[in-house]
């Protein structure tokens, strides 16, 4: 069950949200947004291919998931923009200012961005810490 709830998981949030894209650059031009990159199967194929057995692979992702979608509804409940993209973008391109190159990010992050202010990669397990810190007071 897990398996499946995860594998949904993925393929729901590789397609949703498009922004502007040009060979594999992602231009988010977003006054403030979090960014969520989602593993294409090869990805998650590898990323198991890393721990002992399968089953310790599919406990870590199915908290990881739980996380992000805990974060996903709190960044929308506060008005967040939320972007979900593949891991195939090789860059993000944050207005005209700010590039992270996606295979510098660990998986299962979020990428916190306001416009004029350089992008932070945060745990999505500290959600509420992280935003109050970087957005200011979300509850006004």
């Amino acid at each position: 069950m897990k398996t499946i709830n995860f594998i949904i998981f993925v393929v729901i949030f590789s397609f949703l949200c498009c922004k502007s894209k040009s060979d594999n650059v992602y231009n988010i031009n977003e006054n403030r947004c979090a960014v969520i990159i989602q593993p294409t199967q090869e990805k998650i194929d590898l990323m198991k291919s890393t721990f002992s057995n399968e089953s310790d692979f599919y406990v870590v992702a199915d908290d990881s998931r739980n996380y992000l979608l805990n974060a996903w509804s709190y960044l929308e409940e506060h008005n967040i923009t939320v972007i979900s993209i593949a891991d195939t973008i090789t860059m993000l391109n944050f207005g005209n200012k700010y590039s992270l190159r996606t295979k510098d990010i660990e998986l299962w992050t979020i990428i916190f961005y306001k416009q004029g202010q350089k992008p932070k990669v945060i745990q999505p397990i500290d959600i509420e810490t992280e935003a109050s810190f970087f957005w200011g007071n979300l509850s006004e």
